[in-house]
C-alpha cells in the first residue's frame, strides 16, 4: 500500500484562497447581474443592446454552478486539512496511550 502525505497547512490555505476567488467571483457577478438588469429595464436602451444583455443573462445558470463548484473545492481543501490534522492527532494520542500495539 502507497502512502498518504499531506501538507496540511499548504492544503488549508489553498482552499482558503480558493473559497475567497469564489467570493470574489460572486462579487463581480453580482455587479454584471446589475448592469444587465439595469440595460434590460431602460426605455432607452437600443434592441441590440438589450439583445447582448440577454444573451449575457442567459449563462447565469452556468456561471452559478462555477461559483458553488469552486466553493465546494475551496471547503474540502479546508475540510480535509482539518480532518487529516485530527487523524493524526488521534493516532499519536493513542500510541502514547498504549492504545495501539
Amino acid at each position: 500500500m502507497g502512502e498518504f502525505r499531506m501538507e496540511t497547512g499548504t492544503v488549508h490555505a489553498e482552499g482558503g484562497k480558493i473559497s475567497n476567488y469564489s467570493e470574489d467571483y460572486g462579487v463581480t457577478r453580482r455587479k454584471i447581474d446589475e448592469i444587465v438588469e439595469r440595460i434590460l429595464a431602460s426605455d432607452y436602451t437600443s434592441n441590440d443592446a438589450k439583445s447582448i444583455a440577454t444573451e449575457i443573462k442567459s449563462h447565469n445558470p452556468m456561471l452559478n454552478q462555477i461559483q458553488q463548484r469552486l466553493e465546494r473545492h475551496g471547503n474540502f481543501g479546508m475540510v480535509a486539512s482539518k480532518q487529516t490534522i485530527r487523524t493524526q492527532e488521534d493516532i499519536i494520542s493513542s500510541v502514547n496511550n498504549g492504545n495501539i500495539n
